[in-house]
């Protein structure tokens, strides 16, 4: 307890007198280290958020490569199936075509026809 007297004593008197230049050197320092840890956590902060970003980035870009490979195959499909349908149009052309010639061919037979049941 006697201890602890002298302890408020000191402090006391101490409180009444200027910091001593080594206590105010001392205390400048250890508020410049408190700053820079301060400054050091914050750009911890800033690193971690950066990295999230940067992951969350890389996540969209790979998700937007898959649908990109999605719509490459859905445009190659549609491609084909596109293909297909102008060959079978082709077809169906050259079969109308056809058909024409026949039916040409059908009613010229026909004139003929009457032709001679008149002669």
């Amino acid at each position: 307890k006697a201890l602890k007297g002298v302890e408020e004593q000191l402090k006391a008197a101490q409180a009444g007198f200027p910091p001593l230049p080594e206590d105010s050197r001392a205390k400048e320092l250890q508020d410049r280290l408190a700053a820079s840890e301060s400054s050091v956590k914050s750009l911890q902060e800033r690193l971690h958020a950066a990295e999230a970003n940067a992951t969350s980035l890389q996540e969209r870009l790979l998700a937007s490569e898959s649908g990109s490979a999605n719509l490459q195959e859905r445009l190659e499909a549609s491609d084909a199936k596109a293909d297909r349908l102008q060959q079978q149009l082709n077809k169906a052309l050259k079969y109308q075509g056809r058909d024409a010639k026949f039916e040409e061919l059908a009613a010229s037979m026909e004139r003929l026809r009457k032709q001679l049941e008149r002669s």
